[in-house]
């Protein structure tokens, strides 16, 4: 073939690809910092992200009309809160690489090689689906790779030898200055008799307390809510012994506005918890056998936060700036030590016992990575904003348009409809 001939054919096939491609590269979302971002990235976060939305709406009780997709996070509609979610994340994500490659932080070969077998097996079970949004495996290595880098970059920062590392000194002092330990008795008025029986109880419990201690009357009013859930089936004594102060129920015990921990004692969960004594008492031989049976393994597998808490087994642990507008907070903190006092709310009396916090020697070492995180995530997220900020980048216009929030939904609901008949 002639040189004129092979000119010819090259210009030919150029000018067909690019017809069939409409002239347009859409396999790519954006260049930041010259760093392509894939398509099937942007895609994939804009689905989790609204699976994630999903999930917290449908947990919230809240009526939705309509679809989920026509509802607003935070006032904004929810496929303009995609869009831009996706869009931040990946710009975060050429953001962390690049501070990470300055830094010398990277992923170890059993990282990689975890990350590779856990996209492996998003692929064997949702391989389809995937293909069909147009997210490839890199695509999805790419976001759990920035995951895990993330993590590392916090660390470099915050961590043992980190650049600005927090000493067991100043973690000890966020404890002192931040947390606050109590023990309580939860009892839930009931709104058919205005709260009355719950208040006589309160006051038998207050004079119990004359002659026993804080321990000794959670598992006396732990046992006597067994015995009058067992002889009864009524269901409001069995809403009052879940509303109990039990080890099932130590998350309801904050209040009735905030019912979960601080992100500042995540690692601390279970020291919260209340253990139940009559829950212990009322399991059959069999159960106890089979919690006797527990095999090393699982012993060993307890953070040492679980470890920590379990010398505890009646504590709450609170972080005070978590609740500021708290009122049970706020009074347990103006509380004086070792006295046990009673308190009124709307929906519950609480019998409660403040404690030393500084008892908890240990507290602060078996909970550090939470502790350390929860000092300094603020600081974090505004360094990970400032790497963000400081990234050039060149939009993909054409792809932004071909992958808008509405269309990769309308895609996911087709994909689903599809299968859904297909199994059918």
């Amino acid at each position: 073939m002639s040189l004129k001939k092979r000119i010819i054919a090259v210009v030919a096939a150029a000018v067909m690809a690019c017809s069939l491609a409409s002239c347009a590269d859409t396999s790519y979302i954006m260049k930041a910092n010259d760093d392509e971002i894939a398509a099937g990235v942007y895609i994939n976060l804009m689905l989790t992200e609204y699976t994630n939305q999903v999930y917290s709406m449908y947990y919230s009780g809240n009526k939705i009309e309509g679809t989920y997709f026509d509802q607003k996070v935070d006032g904004v509609p929810m496929a303009e809160h995609l869009e831009n979610y996706a869009y931040k994340t990946c710009l975060e994500i050429v953001a962390v690489e690049k501070k990470c490659k300055e830094l010398g932080i990277k992923l170890s070969e059993k990282e990689e090689k975890e990350i590779n077998e856990k996209v492996q097996g998003y692929w064997d079970s949702n391989g389809d689906y995937y293909f069909e949004m147009g997210v490839s495996k890199e695509s999805l290595k790419r976001i759990d790779r920035y995951s895990a880098l993330i993590t590392k970059l916090f660390e470099a920062n915050y961590g043992e030898g980190g650049i600005q590392e927090v000493t067991d000194t100043d973690i000890q002092k966020h404890v002192d200055d931040n947390f606050l330990r109590f023990k309580q008795i939860k009892i839930a008025k009931s709104e058919g008799d205005s709260g009355a029986a719950a208040k006589v109880m309160a006051d038998k419990y207050m004079e119990y307390a004359k002659e026993m201690d804080m321990d000794a009357l959670i598992e006396k009013y732990n046992a006597e809510i067994a015995e009058d859930s067992d002889s009864s089936n009524d269901s409001s004594n069995s809403d009052s012994s879940s509303d109990s102060s039990n080890s099932n129920s130590s998350s309801d015990a904050s209040t009735s506005s905030s019912d979960s921990l601080d992100s500042s004692s995540t690692d601390s969960n279970s020291s919260t918890d209340v253990s139940d004594s009559s829950s212990s008492d009322n399991s059959d031989s069999s159960s106890s056998d089979s919690t006797n049976s527990k095999d090393d393994s699982q012993e060993e597998s307890k953070t040492d936060a679980e470890i920590e808490s379990e010398k505890y087994p009646n504590d709450y642990v609170r972080d005070k700036s978590a609740y500021e507008d708290d009122k049970l907070i706020n009074h347990i903190t103006s509380m004086a030590l070792n006295k046990i006092e009673l308190f009124e709310d709307d929906d519950n009396y609480y019998i409660l016992e403040k404690l030393d916090m500084k008892e908890r020697t240990e507290f602060a070492k078996a909970n550090k990575n939470s502790l350390i995180q929860s000092m300094k995530s603020e600081e974090f997220v505004a360094l990970v904003k400032e790497l963000t900020d400081a990234v050039k980048v060149d939009k993909n216009e054409k792809s932004f348009k071909r992958y808008s929030a509405k269309d990769v939904y309308e895609k996911q609901v087709k994909y689903s409809e599809k299968n859904s008949s297909t199994a059918s």
